[in-house]
């Protein structure tokens, strides 16, 4: 997850997202790596934010076999802020919110 390659962290994101969602494995979604997903919501590359902020807000769904702890609630708020509005929709926000709430500490060119 701390992969110098973007698609090595978008796979590990990948990865947690199927865990999470297959009550067989949703064990094996250990602390550790919900806290190193959760991390992964300030990567400085947009497309590991969007598979974060896809994977985020599918966990909070209804029916998921391992559910959002507080933290991951809270990193889900912090991208329906991104600058990237793609992260930022498939985060939950809305077009009007999303353009309201960007935040100016971020860099996105």
């Amino acid at each position: 997850a701390a992969a110098n390659n973007y698609l090595e962290r978008q796979q590990f994101v990948e990865i947690c997202l199927q865990l999470a969602n297959d009550a067989m494995w949703a064990s094996e979604l250990s602390p550790g790596m919900q806290d190193r997903l959760i991390d992964l919501a300030r990567d400085s590359v947009p497309n590991v934010r969007l598979v974060v902020a896809k994977s985020l807000a599918c966990m909070q769904a209804p029916g998921c076999a391992n559910p959002c702890p507080d933290r991951a609630m809270q990193a889900l708020e912090w991208l329906r802020s991104d600058c990237d509005r793609d992260v930022a929709m498939a985060a939950g926000s809305s077009e009007a919110d999303w353009l309201r709430s960007k935040r100016p500490d971020q860099n996105c060119n």
